[in-house]
């Protein structure tokens, strides 16, 4: 079961919801509910990764992958919950204004939340089926606050390209990098 899972946290982590889609079979509620509600952690935390495949229940998916990704459940279930939300396109057709503000705020500044819940709420999303403007000034100033540290800045950047690249708004973050790192680089070069 830790391998199995090992494998489906790597696979959510980089996977996109088209790689998922073509993997494995599709399965019933049925299947996966007793997981979700079971006292094992390992098996919860199966459960909300196995979500993404479970057919013509969407309203049950995002209800649940909701309700653990905006709630104090430990980190790992946090990333996984997001993970698995971003991976299923139904559920997430089914995220309401005030979800996504939730999951907006957990990038804000005064966020006290885990790198890797922060990462994962960036490639939800950066992921999202209805882009929205708002979604986009959030992901710029995340990218913004985490420019020193790679791996969460690489994760914003791959959220703003998702979003769109022809975007206005992240045009004009992507040439303003651009513009600060190169005149970063030639003062740096006067020094030396």
């Amino acid at each position: 079961r830790a391998d199995l899972l090992n494998a489906l946290r790597c696979l959510f982590r980089w996977g996109q919801e088209k790689h998922v889609a073509g993997i494995g079979q599709a399965l019933v509620v049925e299947q996966v509910s007793p997981l979700l509600d079971d006292a094992d952690s390992q098996r919860r935390m199966l459960g909300l990764h196995l979500l993404p495949w479970v057919r013509k229940a969407e309203h049950f998916c995002h209800d649940k992958l909701i309700e653990v990704a905006l709630s104090d459940a430990g980190h790992d279930f946090k990333v996984a919950a997001l993970d698995s939300l971003r991976l299923s396109q139904d559920a997430q057709k089914l995220i309401k204004i005030g979800e996504i503000d939730r999951i907006c705020q957990l990038l804000s500044t005064d966020s006290s939340e885990p790198r890797d819940v922060r990462m994962a709420a960036a490639r939800l999303l950066g992921a999202f089926v209805r882009k929205d403007g708002r979604v986009v000034d959030i992901l710029i100033s995340f990218a913004k606050r985490v420019h020193r540290d790679a791996e969460e800045f690489r994760v914003a950047i791959r959220s703003l390209v998702s979003c769109g690249p022809t975007d206005k708004k992240i045009h004009a973050f992507f040439e303003s990098e651009i513009s600060d790192y190169l005149r970063t680089n030639r003062k740096q070069s006067d020094l030396a």
